[in-house]
């Protein structure tokens, strides 16, 4: 949350309110901290209400002699639930905006809530403000897995065929099927040793992945999510919470191979790292 090698994290007004102080700026070490007037009643006003909160402006404004925070963002638990800031228009004056994934999900139209009133300000942030729920964080992994595993699918697939198709270019005859026939004959028309080499990996690496990926494309599979002792499993559409010694067999022994690689990587017949807590694990194949 803090980087900490960089900033030095000052406290204003209250233990929850900072604001980050580059230790590489030796002007910005000897300026005043400030909160513009515009937005400092809402954050003193919140920040007080909820003590368990930290508000840290990570890039305050730099004027003569002050640093001027303008823009928070909101943690709790370290965690990133939100972004508060001040907007002005000829219409409204100076206005109050927070957002943060709930509120865009609310929202039709742009991306966060604006409000003049302070109080309705500080409300806002109790109501949304919040760490993600289990159901949200589900939501959350469904969305990277289906994201992340597409994109690595498409990586592995495109790396292939970068270089199954620059041979077969040079070798229409030879594929993969008489792998060393084919790299007998590359070499002989002057195809790279080195792309050749890589060749058999990559193609093992698209393969072993377009398994996993049909078995998601299938819902052959489950989705695992670790919340604190507890795994929120997800299989088609249906979600169950399992503790570590209820935890189906074939689930427990794939996430317990996923969490040695890193995320965003596949273990042939087990499943995919999402993430450090989330993973897709198939099924029958371990």
């Amino acid at each position: 949350m803090l980087d900490l090698s960089r900033y030095e994290y000052k406290n204003l007004l209250l233990p929850n309110i900072k604001v980050a102080v580059s230790l590489r700026d030796r002007s910005a070490q000897d300026r005043t901290l400030k909160i513009h007037p515009n937005i400092g009643d809402f954050i003193f006003q919140a920040a007080r209400q909820f003590p368990t909160r930290e508000f840290i402006c990570g890039s305050p404004d730099y004027t003569a002699d002050s640093l001027v925070a303008t823009h928070f963002t909101v943690y709790e638990n370290r965690e990133d639930v939100g972004d508060v800031w001040w907007d002005s228009n000829s219409k409204r004056g100076v206005v109050y905006c927070l957002r943060n994934k709930r509120i865009e999900n609310q929202r039709q139209r742009g991306e966060c809530t604006k409000t003049k009133d302070v109080n309705k300000a500080v409300k806002l942030l109790g109501k949304f403000f919040s760490p993600k729920t289990l159901t949200e964080r589900i939501e959350e992994a469904r969305d990277a897995c289906d994201k992340s595993l597409s994109s690595t699918f498409r990586d592995k697939k495109d790396k292939f065929y970068t270089n199954y198709n620059f041979i077969v270019s040079n070798l229409a005859g030879y594929l993969m099927n008489d792998w060393e026939k084919t790299k007998e004959a590359a070499t002989t028309r002057g195809v790279d040793v080195e792309l050749l080499e890589q060749t058999p990996g990559k193609y093992e690496d698209y393969m072993i992945i377009s398994r996993v990926y049909k078995r998601l494309q299938d819902g052959l599979g489950a989705l695992v999510v670790i919340n604190g002792n507890d795994y929120a499993v997800s299989r088609k559409d249906e979600m169950k919470i399992y503790s570590s010694e209820d935890l189906p067999e074939w689930i427990k022994r794939g996430v317990g191979m996923l969490k040695l690689i890193e995320p965003k990587n596949v273990i042939g017949g087990v499943g995919f790292k999402i993430s450090a807590d989330s993973f897709y694990v198939i099924e029958g194949e371990q």
